[in-house]
């Protein structure tokens, strides 16, 4: 009977069309940790990462994210995070950081436990690795003799890049990370691949995605060919000790062939003394270096307070000060002169001010200044370095995005490879590639309280690297046989680009922000594969199945009603689950 035929396709009628059930969109609204929070991180929102996994079902789960910085559980907090369920308890130290000397103090502050609080955040399954950077301790006291440091701080400073590109290494082969995150700037070439670069290369041969922060250093960047100029041919008003100095010699012309400039003026505000470098590096092989630069630094009225340092061997091709308090009374409001000494003349210079921050700087002469400030393994080709922008500064907090004041910019130009060998055209790498969300909340690390949680904000491109590695692993999840150049691609086409006031980029690669914004709802849909198909028909028997009698319709449009609203949107999102067939 009839009837009989109903029930019969009624029991082989396929499923209907699941919808997604997408996370709650909110994040911690409360004073203080309670025993049950399990997301900190403003971030996630930011990055409509909650909306992501409820979509395609997926939380890291199988992927293993390695994280390097410098310390995890040095602080003893570890088992705290574990009960308030801000991390998993199964993270494994791979290395425990190690007491170190950096701009006087001997500070462990666990920022790799805030990296992993950040991750876990974004993505819950994922298991999490984590290695201390290096394990070599420099000694104030033995070190250094009268604050001059002794050949034996350069060879640990040149071990510190030899170690944490073994712990990359370490990571990737004994560990089986499939992606890997730091946020560790080191003294390393500015012009080619060092140590750490090159083990990134090795990491992402074998398959690895390799984030790092892009620094948080501004345009406070100085970079021009090298212009000779005789000091004795400049028409400048110095004290006599200072021309006696550099009677005879020849500097880095900073103005123009008609009128050269051989000091430039630097005026800082807001700057912490003990915690700013200002480094310099010239176009010379790294550890093979022909060119015999001095670094000098005098006040305002042009009397020399300092002499950059150098390294003793002279085969680095760098000076500079690591702290620039050694500038004393002066520090705020100095100059600058580049001495060509003897040796080979460099063809290209760059300085950087390293200030870990937002600062007021101002430069004079201005030309060539306001350059990138991405050096060393942040701009690796083969690493996806990553800037910042506030999470609040976001499309899904209903703002547009808005660069970070302090987020590094890129464009540093490379002109040698590995082996020191010159490059038949500098090559200039697309870093940052993009920029993430920075500011979330973790259980203790940062300064801050934007929210009046009672939780600090942890902000800085180190904060944006690990939650754009978070992104990649629900990718991985999704799609392991993803490659690094796949994920990148898929972050970077579906950012979204935003304007930087008072810059322009040259060419298709933005310096400060890359692609833009990254959103891993609309990356996982660029990667998701997923599509519909079918014949639109009249369905005259109401039983959910096709008979040869109903025939299709055509010109029909047919969309998955993802957002639930019981329409079609005009224009949807990608990746809302509205597909349309025409």
């Amino acid at each position: 009977t009839r009837s009989q035929r109903c029930q019969q396709r009624r029991a082989t009628k396929p499923a209907p069309l699941q919808v997604e059930t997408l996370e709650s969109r909110c994040c911690l609204a409360a004073t203080g940790l309670g025993p049950s929070n399990v997301n900190l991180n403003q971030a996630d929102i930011a990055l409509m990462a909650d909306v992501a996994r409820g979509t395609y079902g997926v939380d890291g789960t199988g992927i293993r994210v390695g994280i390097i910085s410098d310390s995890f559980n040095a602080l003893g907090g570890y088992a705290y995070d574990v009960s308030r369920g801000v991390l998993p308890d199964d993270v494994t130290v791979v290395h425990e950081g190690v007491p170190y000397f950096a701009s006087g103090t001997f500070a462990l502050k666990d920022e790799g436990r805030a990296m992993a609080q950040l991750v876990h955040a974004v993505a819950p399954g994922a298991e999490l690795f984590f290695s201390a950077f290096s394990s070599v301790f420099i000694d104030p006291q033995q070190d250094f003799i009268d604050g001059q440091p002794l050949p034996s701080v350069w060879n640990k400073i040149e071990q510190k890049q030899i170690d944490f590109a073994n712990r990359i290494r370490e990571l990737a082969i004994d560990y089986g990370c499939q992606i890997i995150v730091d946020d560790i700037p080191l003294n390393e070439p500015y012009f080619q691949d060092g140590p750490i670069s090159q083990a990134i290369s090795e990491a992402t041969a074998r398959g690895v995605t390799y984030f790092t922060a892009a620094n948080n250093d501004s345009n406070y960047g100085y970079q021009a060919p090298y212009h000779p100029v005789a000091f004795d041919t400049v028409d400048a008003a110095v004290p006599e000790a200072t021309r006696q100095l550099l009677a005879g010699k020849t500097l880095h012309n900073f103005g123009t062939a008609e009128a050269p400039v051989a000091f430039q003026r630097v005026r800082l505000d807001g700057v912490d003394p003990n915690k700013t470098e200002f480094d310099l590096q010239w176009a010379q092989p790294w550890g093979a270096n022909a060119s015999d630069i001095t670094l000098e630094f005098f006040d305002a009225e042009l009397n020399r307070i300092s002499t950059g340092l150098e390294n003793p061997t002279g085969t680095w091709p760098t000076a500079g000060l690591p702290v620039l308090s050694a500038l004393g009374a002066a520090w705020t409001d100095f100059h600058v002169a580049i001495v060509h000494e003897a040796g080979v003349s460099p063809d290209y210079l760059q300085w950087i001010l390293a200030t870990n921050g937002a600062a007021s700087i101002s430069v004079n002469p201005a030309t060539g200044f306001r350059t990138g400030t991405s050096y060393g393994h942040t701009n690796s080709a083969h690493a996806a370095s990553v800037g910042a922008v506030n999470y609040w500064s976001t499309p899904a907090y209903r703002e547009s995005p808005r660069l970070s004041d302090f987020s590094s910019w890129g464009g540093i130009p490379v002109f040698f490879d590995a082996a020191g060998e010159p490059l038949a055209e500098p090559e200039y790498r697309p870093q940052p590639r993009f920029v993430a969300p920075q500011h979330g909340d973790t259980s203790f690390f940062g300064s801050g309280d934007a929210e009046f949680t009672q939780l600090r904000n942890f902000s800085g491109t180190s904060a944006a690297a690990p939650n754009a590695a978070a992104v990649a692993a629900l990718m991985k999840q999704l799609r392991p046989e993803l490659t690094p150049d796949d994920i990148f691609a898929a972050l970077a086409a579906t950012a979204t680009p935003f304007a930087v006031p008072g810059y322009l980029p040259e060419g298709a690669t933005n310096v400060a922000i890359g692609a833009g914004l990254i959103n891993a709802r609309d990356a996982l849909a660029a990667v998701a594969n997923i599509s519909i198909s079918g014949v639109v028909f009249e369905d005259l028997d109401r039983d959910g199945l096709r008979d040869t009698a109903e025939v299709g319709v055509a010109g029909m449009e047919v969309f998955l009603d993802g957002n639930g609203n019981g329409r079609r949107d005009a224009t949807p999102a990608a990746g809302s689950g509205q597909a349309f067939v025409g």
